[in-house]
């Protein structure tokens, strides 16, 4: 737990004792580090042992979940970015996490890098280029698009926002402030289960709080599971346009291994030395390859896109939001594209939540919303304005990207783009690092945080480094596993583990919300709670 009273100094000094310490040294919360981690470690031996009835199991829980509550996933997530937009307008908005005297623990700058980078970082990456193309090849029905039109394109762009953009942070928020609030304003235990605790009490910290945390953790692995997966596609995809060394099971089981072993040297390092540098040096290089691309490229069509595209957006805003294609008109358009992807950002809500908690302390409400949901959605919107409306416009020239797409993957498409922009020799590896870099962030960040809440209270210092070990590799055999069961299906096997995991983390998400507005309607002041 951050106490209320820990300052800047306070923080750094606690994270390097101690931090060799073995994972028994600390006090380990059995209900929730056992469960998640003898279920993880079951579908492992399951999906080793018979790889059709894993798939099979996992597919027949996709559809149910697809069927029965996509509706759920679009209206709470609307009602989620709803608050986030409303709240920084409320008097709650100038409430300090910490209480009046606490002091930030982060800049601006770095807090902001660290909210980008482990939320989507490898996801914009990944999906940046080769979704609006998806999308100007075949817009959903909702958009009364044809193919290929200046129509389909504005749509593209249009359903690109939606997903990349206020959504997935508002996710974030929406359970990151309840969590931060409970921790450092009603002194409660740096856990998800935490933000329970305005409605809940003492019982937020019993066997029902353990059951939460625990199948937190569980999601949380399905998550970067997912992400971890289309980075270890795309840093293949790399190694083949490079070097020329086509990707196979053993390259992905090579890249897992290498980028497990980064990410758990740089939790090992904690927060400020390990964290804290990478995010900042990767915001810095997806920064300057977004403004390279529009500088590059054609500015002028992208500054006319942009605008319309956004007010195209902001007009549909409410309608593609709650679109839950009823009569089936999109053909699973719905299941394979916005609800896979609030289920993603489900699955990492919570752990991320603990996470941004943390480093929020010393903050305002309002500042959490501006820097966690306002700052990084905007540049999300410039990216797929640059990489997307780009990719756009050469296909439109006949540049062949869909091509690429589809006969080698997804994991191309990035590499292909920047082969139509000049200092493509210098653009395609410096991409290649930021990738890296953005693997190791949201492994980082994960592992981490998964780790503090498996411990009982330990007054600001990092968890035990081999307790972040066991994590790491805990997901890195899981993305292994997922890769390899995937073959020919592409991705869907790592939209499967998404979809399922996030289901049960939306309830939970909308208790918290319900408890942090009833916490903020009982406030009388910081001194009190």
């Amino acid at each position: 737990m951050v106490e209320a009273n820990l300052n800047a100094e306070n923080l750094l000094k606690a994270n390097e004792i101690k931090k060799d310490s073995g994972i028994f040294d600390f006090n380990i919360k059995k209900l929730i580090f056992w469960p998640p981690t003898i279920l993880l470690i079951v579908l492992l031996i399951i999906g080793i042992v018979n790889r059709d009835l894993f798939m099979s199991g996992a597919d027949a829980c996709l559809k149910f979940t697809i069927e029965y509550f996509g509706w759920m996933y679009l209206s709470f997530i609307f009602i989620f970015v709803t608050f986030a937009i409303i709240l920084p307008f409320t008097a709650a908005g100038s409430i300090r996490l910490g209480g009046p005297d606490a002091e930030p623990v982060l800049s601006i700058w770095n807090w902001w890098a660290i909210a980008l980078c482990a939320g989507i970082g490898t996801g914009i990456a990944f999906w940046g280029v080769a979704e609006p193309l998806y999308h100007y090849y075949g817009p959903p029905t909702i958009s009364g698009a044809q193919p290929l039109t200046p129509e389909s394109a504005l749509a593209a762009m249009k359903i690109s926002f939606l997903h990349w953009s206020f959504h997935p942070y508002s996710i974030y928020a929406v359970i990151g402030l309840p969590i931060a609030y409970a921790a450092h304003n009603m002194k409660q235990p740096l856990r998800v289960s935490s933000a329970l605790y305005p409605i809940m009490g003492d019982r937020a910290n019993g066997p029902i709080g353990d059951i939460v945390n625990g199948f937190c953790i569980f999601a949380t692995v399905g998550c970067v599971v997912t992400s971890m997966g289309f980075g270890t596609m795309q840093l293949a995809g790399g190694l083949e346009y490079l070097l020329g060394i086509p990707k196979s099971n053993v390259i992905y089981a090579i890249i897992i291994v290498l980028m497990t072993a980064a990410y758990t040297l740089s939790s090992y390092t904690g927060l400020q030395k390990g964290i804290r540098f990478l995010s900042s040096q990767n915001a810095k290089i997806f920064i300057g390859l977004a403004l390279f691309i529009f500088l590059a490229g054609p500015t002028k069509y992208f500054l006319n896109l942009g605008v319309e595209s956004f007010g195209g957006f902001l007009n549909d805003f409410v309608s593609i939001s709650l679109w839950t294609d009823t009569f089936k008109t999109g053909g699973g358009w719905n299941g394979s594209w916005t609800i896979f992807y609030w289920a993603w950002w489900l699955s990492l809500a919570p752990i991320l939540g603990v996470f941004l908690a943390k480093i929020s302390y010393g903050r305002t409400i309002r500042e959490f919303i501006l820097v966690n949901v306002l700052a990084p959605a905007l540049f999300g919107l410039f990216w797929f304005v640059t990489f997307g409306g780009g990719a756009i416009h050469l296909e439109r020239m006949g540049a062949g990207l869909m091509e690429v797409v589809n006969q080698k993957g997804v994991e191309f498409s990035l590499y292909a783009l920047l082969e139509k922009y000049p200092l493509a020799s210098i653009s395609v590896p410096l991409t290649f690092i930021t990738i890296c870099i953005s693997f190791i962030t949201l492994a980082d960040s994960a592992t981490s945080a998964v780790s503090e809440i498996c411990t009982k209270k330990m007054d600001g210092i990092e968890p035990p480094s081999s307790l972040k070990i066991f994590w790491g590799i805990i997901m890195g055999c899981m993305t292994l596993l997922f890769l390899m069961i995937a073959g020919t299906t592409g991705t869907k096997a790592l939209q499967v583990t998404s979809i399922v995991a996030g289901l049960p983390i939306v309830l939970l998400e909308m208790f918290a919300l319900v408890s942090f507005v009833y916490a903020l309607s009982k406030r009388k002041s910081d001194s009190k709670i």
